[in-house]
């Protein structure tokens, strides 16, 4: 069959079978994991929960979360604690507008099944055959999720040209900063956490990141701006002074098994913060 032929596949983000799947779970108990691909590879809700509670991972690529915030809101639904991540060099941060998404079993199955045929199907994929007849081969090979909404992502094993693309996406990131973008995310942010004050625990979280990464984001970058809105904020950002592959698939995202032994740190961070409140 066509979709058997031997093209290396490019494996797409789930973002829309997993909203639907995720967010009808929010409840007042749950603690709701937010933000963009650095906190969905490098959060595991196993480590962090130990079998005590309830940890969605709602992080999605490129994502700020402010959608998924105005859902809870709009519905009045205000789980036990929100985990947000930041990145200031990300003032570009769109979200996917899941506020304004109907849930339901029918539309999860066809988002499911939408899924599957993209990764499946080179039909619903040209990109995958563009990458071939031009000799390109694709990074994400395999996105594997859990019923947590955490994911292992399967890389072609490039470490050094990952890295490079995304030292190029950060460079790149850190020429085009504009400062009146990133106010107008601090104040929207700003504005949603207000909402949330006496109803939900928020923590601001700032992703380990190596050293490379962190000198492109550095400029930009105000610890007292993001104190004044986080009640609780975990800092990791400079971490970690290196580029080890053992500790980072490409100098931005968590490995696998790092992820697993920060994701035990953090949880014991956020405890320790809220008992010291």
């Amino acid at each position: 069959m066509f979709c058997h032929i031997s093209i290396p596949k490019i494996s797409h983000h789930n973002i829309h079978a997993k909203s639907q799947l995720l967010i009808p779970q929010i409840d007042s108990n749950a603690v709701v994991i937010l933000g963009d691909s650095r906190l969905e590879w490098g959060l595991k809700t196993q480590e962090m929960a130990q079998g005590k509670e309830h940890i969605l991972n709602l992080a999605f690529p490129g994502s700020n979360g402010f959608d998924i915030i105005r859902y809870m809101i709009n519905n009045e639904i205000y789980p036990k604690k929100i985990l947000l991540g930041f990145t200031p060099n990300y003032w570009t941060y769109h979200n996917h507008q899941m506020d304004k998404e109907e849930y339901s079993t029918m539309n999860l199955f066809k988002t499911t099944i939408k899924y599957w045929l993209t990764q499946h199907s080179f039909l619903y994929d040209k990109t995958s055959l563009d990458l071939y007849f031009k000799g390109e081969k694709p990074y994400f090979i395999h996105h594997d999720y859990d019923e947590y909404g955490n994911v292992l992502v399967k890389e072609r094993g490039d470490f050094h040209e990952r890295e490079k693309h995304q030292l190029e996406l950060y460079a790149d990131l850190n020429k085009k900063f504009n400062r009146d973008s990133l106010n107008t995310y601090l104040n929207e942010l700003a504005q949603l956490l207000d909402e949330l004050k006496g109803r939900t625990s928020v923590y601001g979280i700032y992703m380990p990141v190596s050293d490379t990464i962190f000198s492109l984001e550095k400029p930009h970058y105000q610890p007292s701006e993001v104190n004044a809105i986080f009640e609780n904020f975990l800092d990791f950002s400079s971490s970690f002074a290196n580029n080890d592959s053992t500790i980072f698939y490409d100098g931005s995202h968590l490995s696998p098994g790092f992820a697993r032994e920060f994701s035990k740190n953090l949880a014991a961070a956020a405890k320790q913060k809220q008992g010291g409140r």
